[in-house]
């Protein structure tokens, strides 16, 4: 038998490997470069100018911002300063990664393969640009919440970070990245209702206006043992621009880190500390900083060194597992093996009779302890004591198990088998549907159909199938998430504005929102009774406890609806949390069917044992709608001089946008207006076919013999053919 080996030939380069470098190497070495370093797809590259060599000084141009824009008027318009401002870099730090290959070491290889050494050479340089990317944090002084706190993460944490953003005005391009055990945590979080789907699926994605994501690089601070010192002081004032704080009160020898973050008492801004540096021996220390003094701080101010993770030093322990071989493994049982050196654990020594002689090390209990408010911890035994001759009793030592839970089942092993649990979906019976308001819709149609529904128990989400009124079929609308219910706790007045609102329900599922975000169509709630159904919105939620939250700066009567007096208990549906819509619209009465199938994670809910609903399509949006902001001369009410003009803002169903009453903006509308004027229950003119927003009551006193009425009412509708006209809007004056 001949066995033949496949000769590979470089031909007419003999040992010139630089084709092979820039035809195979570079293509898989730039491809793995690309897949490893993932932090540079999440900051912004500026590559205008290049770098040739080591020490070549690049020009960065900063982002030009604009402080707002202005309202056009009959005055000429005025231009902007722009200052295009830029930063010198020097880039004298090049990286590299250096190997040798051998003539026979490529010739061994099978064709194609590029050895594991260049592979790992594209790795290096990726992790130390990831690390340099991550790094750049300690010249960023601006920071949300409590650095120091050693609390675990909360949706909290996201609101206040979303609240700083919007402060920097930085709307776009928002990148969180979470270390390991924060992405953990965090999907911990989102453990009931809409939110279920993430715990289940292990995924965080887009939450609070964040694009979400888990990197094992992510560093972690160590603050300078200066932020154990609670006495430090400003020596000096710090003039607006400095970059410098003179401090005393730190213990001698103290340190401060580069990327340690500073509060000043009295100043809204957070400081990075720019260099190591260490307090002398009278406790004084120079502390630079990355970024400058906005606003004079005077001498004598407090100062806090605000800790990144935790105070002092850390503590460490190497552990090794020289009986396990791969990494994963050895990585899962150290955690748990250094859990108790980085969690509080309770301890404690139970002296008991020789019931628990039997017990071995490892051995799993749970201790009450009334006296000390201890309900059933699960505990692990850790040592013990049988006695002796002349002492009889048993000595248990015990240490709180960090992966106990609240309900656990000990069995003896006696039985085999497992039976995989079942969650029976059941159908849903608290809804409503409704007309969808434009600005909720997917393609911003205007007859489409919004649907809310309760989750009925364990279900993830539903499937909506619909059947519109010349469907010969239902038609799947796709898998919807549940919205989140509440209810009022007392009776609602009826203006167009709430200071506040107290519901009852999932306090968790709610969060402050910006005024913008309001608008944009966050933070809207349905609120249905047997008075009707009205459309609000909130900004600021505050829970009381898990099931009481109070709204605040809440609006009324959106989307043409109108503020009724709903009583308590009235249902009160979070639709920006969550809702059903279809993507298709219908035509005004048309008859619409549907079906909800809730889905758990073990099954769906059968077509046969779903009730069937129909709905009648209103037009909500095609509609005419009430005006808004309507005025007499000026006033909303009360008493009034001389010739009456009533204006008010037209309104419109069609456009996607969130608007109040009280906005003094006109929207595009086909709708024309009646006006009807009265004198107590007296009809005294009606004008209709206004197309404009505004109408002067010129012919009063010819009215009236020559005087002008003591009191009169205004009622503004808007009209449109083939539909009813609207609700009248009303304002009463007196003279």
């Amino acid at each position: 038998m001949t066995q033949a080996s496949k000769l590979v030939v470089l031909h007419a380069f003999g040992n010139d490997f630089s084709p092979m470098q820039s035809d195979l190497v570079l293509p898989e070495l730039l491809g793995r470069l690309h897949d490893k370093a993932t932090m540079l797809t999440k900051v912004t590259i500026d590559a205008k100018d290049e770098a040739n060599k080591v020490g070549d000084e690049i020009t960065v141009t900063k982002q030009i911002e604009f402080d707002g824009v202005k309202i056009q008027t009959t005055a000429p318009s005025t231009p902007t300063d722009v200052n295009l401002d830029s930063v010198k870099m020097k880039l004298d730090r090049h990286i590299y990664q250096e190997f040798v290959i051998f003539d026979t070491e490529h010739a061994a290889m099978r064709p194609g393969k590029i050895p594991d050494a260049i592979l790992g050479a594209a790795d290096a340089l990726a992790y130390d640009i990831n690390s340099s990317a991550f790094n750049c944090y300690k010249e960023v002084a601006n920071t949300s919440g409590l650095i120091g706190s050693q609390n675990i993460r909360t949706k909290d944490d996201f609101i206040e970070a979303r609240r700083r953003m919007n402060e920097l005005r930085v709307w776009t391009g928002r990148n969180l990245v979470l270390s390991n055990d924060t992405a953990a945590n965090t999907i911990s979080l989102f453990t009931a209702g809409n939110d279920q789907k993430a715990e289940v699926e292990g995924e965080i994605g887009r939450r609070y206006s964040f694009d979400i994501f888990e990197d094992n690089q992510v560093p972690m601070h160590y603050a300078g043992s200066a932020s154990a010192d609670v006495g430090l002081k400003t020596s000096v004032g710090a003039a607006v621009g400095s970059t410098l704080l003179i401090l005393t009160g730190a213990t001698p020898g103290a340190t401060f880190k580069v990327g340690d973050s500073l509060k000043v008492a009295g100043s809204k801004q957070s400081f990075s500390v720019a260099a190591n540096v260490d307090a002398d021996g009278a406790g004084k220390v120079d502390v630079y900083l990355f970024n400058p003094v906005a606003v004079p701080i005077p001498a004598g101010a407090s100062v806090s060194n605000a800790l990144r993770i935790h105070k002092g030093d850390s503590d460490g322990q190497v552990v090794q597992m020289p009986m396990i071989s791969t990494r994963d493994t050895a990585s899962k049982i150290v955690m748990r093996e250094m859990a108790s050196a980085s969690v509080p654990l309770a301890m404690c020594t139970a002296e008991c009779n020789r019931g628990p002689a039997h017990t071995e090390v490892g051995d799993v209990v749970r201790l009450s302890w009334p006296a000390e408010g201890v309900d059933k911890l699960v505990m692990r035994v850790t040592g013990v004591d049988l006695g002796a001759p002349q002492d009889g009793s048993v000595r248990l030592t015990l240490v709180q198990d960090v992966f106990g839970v609240l309900m656990s089942v000990y069995a003896d092993g006696s039985e085999r088998q497992w039976t995989k649990p079942t969650f029976q979906a059941t159908d849903i019976t608290r809804f409503d549907i409704i007309d969808a308001p434009t600005i909720l819709t997917t393609n911003q149609t205007v007859s489409s159909v919004l649907v809310v529904a309760e989750n009925p128990g364990v279900a993830l989400d539903y499937q909506l199938q619909v059947k519109g009124g010349v469907d010969s079929g239902y038609v799947d609308a796709g898998a919807m998430p549940f919205t989140p219910l509440f209810s009022t706790t007392k009776a609602m007045s009826t203006g167009w504005t709430d200071v506040s609102l107290v519901l009852s329900g999932p306090s968790a599922e709610l969060s402050s929102i910006t005024q913008e975000e309001v608008r944009q169509g966050l933070g809207l709630m349905l609120i249905v009774s047997a008075l009707g159904r009205e459309w609000i919105s909130y900004q600021n939620a505050v829970p009381g406890n898990s099931t009481i939250v109070t709204l605040s700066l809440v609006n009324r009567g959106l989307f043409n609806t109108k503020p009724l007096a709903h009583p308590a208990g009235a249902r009160a549906w979070a639709v920006s949390e969550g809702f059903g819509i279809t993507d298709w619209q219908y035509v005004r009465s048309e008859s619409v069917s549907f079906r909800m199938l809730p889905r758990t994670q073990t099954g769906v809910l059968g077509v046969g044992d779903a009730v069937v609903h129909s709905y009648s399509v209103a037009g909500a949006n095609s509609a005419p709608w009430s005006p808004g902001r309507v005025r007499v001369n000026g006033v909303e009410s009360g008493q009034i001089t001389g010739v009456a003009t009533v204006t008010w803002r037209k309104r419109d169903g069609t456009i996607p946008v969130v608007v109040f009453n009280g906005d003094d903006q006109s929207q595009l509308t086909d709708a024309t207006y009646q006006v009807i004027v009265k004198s107590g229950s007296n009809v005294v003119k009606t004008v209709s076919g206004i197309t404009g927003d505004s109408w002067t009551f010129a012919d009063e006193t010819s009215l009236n013999g020559g005087a002008y009425f003591s009191s009169l009412t205004f009622e503004i509708s808007a009209q449109k053919p083939g539909f009813t006209d609207s609700v009248a809007a009303r304002v009463s004056v007196t003279r």
